[in-house]
């Protein structure tokens, strides 16, 4: 039967020597690339750049077909943070917010993170095993960017 190698779109990769366990889901973020046509994008090098505004009074809301692209986008996207990336887990959190009427302006929000995600498919969570059978995880979650509601940081 061998060892697992995929698990729920998780591919897990072992290496006793090293002692480590790596996960990844650089196919399922892939197929959501594809999914939403962000071949054709630039990749963007944060999820969300550097005091976005965000304008609660705007009533330009999305229709019917916007509202749905709006709500899988987000739905995959909230499937990728809950199993090795959670390094777009505050952006995700973020969007999230607007599930219920969203604008056209929200609609670039998770546009921007598919953007970063085209530039970093392959970035996944390595656990690292030591002597004491302690280990270790490392990711880069914090861009130490802001985010402004209506002017005001948040």
């Amino acid at each position: 039967m061998g060892e697992i190698q995929d698990y729920l779109k998780i591919e897990i990769i072992k290496n006793r020597t090293a002692e480590t366990l790596r996960i990844s889901q650089s196919k399922y973020i892939k197929n959501t690339l594809k999914r939403y046509n962000i071949k054709n994008y630039n990749p963007q090098p944060i999820p969300v750049p550097d005091g976005i505004q965000i304008d609660t009074t705007n009533k330009n809301y999305l229709n019917k077909a916007g509202y749905l692209l709006y709500q899988q986008i987000i739905n995959n996207l909230t499937y990728t943070i809950q199993r090795t990336r959670p390094n777009i887990t505050y952006s995700i959190s973020f969007c999230s917010r607007f599930l219920a009427k969203p604008t056209r302006k929200y609609i670039e929000l998770p546009k921007k993170i598919l953007k970063y995600l085209k530039r970093t498919p392959n970035f996944d969570i390595i656990y690292i095993r030591h002597e004491d059978n302690s280990f270790s995880v490392y990711t880069n979650s914090n861009y130490n960017k802001r985010i402004l509601f209506n002017g005001k940081d948040l």
